[in-house]
């Protein structure tokens, strides 16, 4: 067998620690609608993935930065130091990982690992082989749950404060020498992002993977991919 899962990550103001439970699907826009009377909400991706059971899949939105560490090599007698550099890239976005394993009673045991990386600055060395590092803000979530054929999981608590300021002046004042100041004035405001995870697995053996492959064509076509049948090719599962 193969399990599907729809994933939707949305992003809205909360103040709740770490958390997973389940839902009927009947339930899924009422949980929307109550993450919404807390805050903005946006969606930042839902995508599909499927994969065979007790097998890794693997959910990347994002970016890869590059940076460079160096490696630095010994002098001898015939060569003097050298430095070399090595390229290293970072996913600046949001991983998620899940590993279904269905049971013999038919229910779902997933193992969610959950990464969000944003680069906030960078970070130069000093010294004639000078180099940047990008400094990194990360939240992790490992989580396992349990859930039935069709149920969504949700996972939240993956929360990060956000400070800004805004500096302002009076234009032409603000710019006399030693006065100026006095025409200076900045605003500090604190904003809380929570990010939230819904999953919804599905059991697809047989006839059901027929049937999703066609749901997704005719959902690729209303979109205006109206030559899906000649770049789409209908995969091969194992049943």
């Amino acid at each position: 067998s193969q399990t599907a899962t729809d994933t939707t990550t949305s992003a809205n103001i909360a103040g709740a620690a770490n958390f997973a439970y389940g839902l009927a699907n009947s339930s899924f826009n009422i949980v929307v609608d109550a993450l919404s009377q807390q805050g903005q909400v946006s969606v930042l991706s839902s995508p599909k993935i499927a994969t065979l059971n007790n097998q890794r899949a693997v959910i990347k939105v994002g970016t890869d930065d590059v940076f460079f560490v160096p490696q630095i090599t010994a002098a001898t007698n015939n060569v003097g130091q050298q430095t070399q550099f090595d390229i290293e890239t970072v996913t600046i976005g949001i991983i998620l990982d899940v590993v279904p394993q269905i049971n013999p009673n038919g229910q779902i045991m997933m193992s969610i690992n959950t990464s969000i990386t944003e680069k906030t600055g960078e970070r130069t060395t000093e010294g004639d082989n000078a180099f940047s590092v990008p400094i990194l803000d990360v939240r992790e979530s490992n989580n396992v749950v349990l859930a039935q054929h069709g149920q969504t999981i949700v996972i939240g608590g993956l929360m990060k404060t956000k400070k800004e300021v805004d500096d302002r002046s009076v234009p032409l004042l603000g710019a006399i020498p030693y006065v100026g100041d006095l025409f200076h004035w900045s605003n500090e405001t604190e904003s809380k992002t929570e990010l939230v995870i819904m999953l919804t697995p599905e059991i697809m053996a047989g006839q059901a993977v027929d049937t999703r492959f066609n749901a997704e064509s005719n959902r690729l076509r209303n979109m205006g991919y109206n030559s899906i049948n000649n770049k789409f090719v209908n995969p091969t599962f194992r049943r």
